[in-house]
């Protein structure tokens, strides 16, 4: 575990002013973005030879912040992909500020009736298909990853749970991280998609949302994350990334100006086809939109939740 250079390696007082200081630890968490913090308080100062008549505060915790999954591709799904029809745009070609990016990549294969227009970035690869689940993952959100959005979504207002509809009759926010969740809230945990596989909690309480009608629904400037299913058949626009935990079918003329990402976590179909795409849905990958949302995805570090404590002296 790597420790922070001096003075945040504890190994000096940081002073505050002209009372008070801590000596601070700060080591490299679980994942790349978490730390792991552990500071020593002392007022009016520190001395070993005081320590009994000053005061002194020990607080450890797990500092978080959203994790940048850096798609590979403009559409990344964790399965096979189905294009129908010859008005389908998949496209890396427009952005290459964050690397040369595929323009679609699969762990399955990809599968077209018609002629689909689908792009690399500079010298990437338009598909790649076939790629090991084990390097698909690195572009997911873990368990614990799903909660701290859960927790945005919670405070800003934009969580939502189960089966949910946007339209322009029922607008989704405008902006931030839009997280519709399980039926219950729990993240599903699944054995391999395949038959027989395992659910818990049950797989019928995964969130289901429908993306639908003929336009009038402000673009989402953010990031949709959907613990479950998508059916977008309306027309819309994310200017941000676009999440689905299972699969996601697309119809009607829906735009991503970001990157669209699927796990597919349970493999629904009989066809083993996990996601679809037709109409005239155009998903353009655009690094600052995929990253930020525009500029509404928290950058900075939040204490993650259940990891604070005080530790006696």
């Amino acid at each position: 575990m790597n420790t922070a250079a001096a003075p945040y390696d504890g190994s000096a007082f940081v002073a505050m002013g002209s009372a008070g200081g801590f000596f601070l630890t700060i080591t490299n968490g679980a994942g790349p973005n978490e730390e792991i913090v552990d500071a020593v308080g002392w007022y009016p100062t520190y001395s070993a030879a005081a320590n009994e008549k000053n005061a002194r505060r020990h607080a450890h915790a797990t500092l978080t912040r959203v994790k940048w999954l850096n798609p590979p591709a403009a559409l990344t799904v964790e399965g096979d992909v189905q294009t129908k029809g010859s008005a389908v745009t998949i496209s890396a070609a427009n952005d290459t500020s964050c690397g040369n990016k595929v323009g679609a990549m699969t762990s399955g294969s990809i599968t077209s009736t018609g002629s689909p227009t689908i792009t690399g970035g500079g010298t990437a690869l338009a598909t790649q298909t076939n790629v090991p689940t084990s390097t698909m993952d690195q572009y997911m959100f873990t368990s614990s990853d799903l909660d701290m959005l859960k927790s945005i979504a919670k405070a800003n207002g934009s969580y939502f749970q189960g089966a949910h509809t946007f339209n322009s009759s029922n607008p989704w926010p405008s902006s931030g991280v839009v997280f519709i969740d399980t039926v219950d809230g729990a993240n599903l945990t699944c054995t391999a998609p395949g038959p027989g596989q395992m659910c818990t909690p049950s797989a019928s309480d995964m969130a289901s949302v429908s993306i639908s009608g003929a336009g009038g629904m402000p673009p989402l400037n953010g990031w949709l994350i959907v613990n479950g299913s998508i059916n977008w058949s309306g027309n819309a626009t994310v200017n941000g990334m676009v999440y689905a935990v299972n699969d996601i079918t697309m119809s009607g003329k829906p735009n991503i100006s970001g990157a669209l990402v699927s796990k597919n976590l349970i493999d629904t179909s009989t066809s083993s086809i996990d996601s679809t795409f037709s109409g005239t849905p155009t998903i353009d990958f655009n690094c600052a939109n995929a990253k930020t949302g525009g500029g509404s995805i928290p950058a900075g570090w939040f204490v993650k939740q259940g990891s604070y404590r005080e530790l006696s002296n």
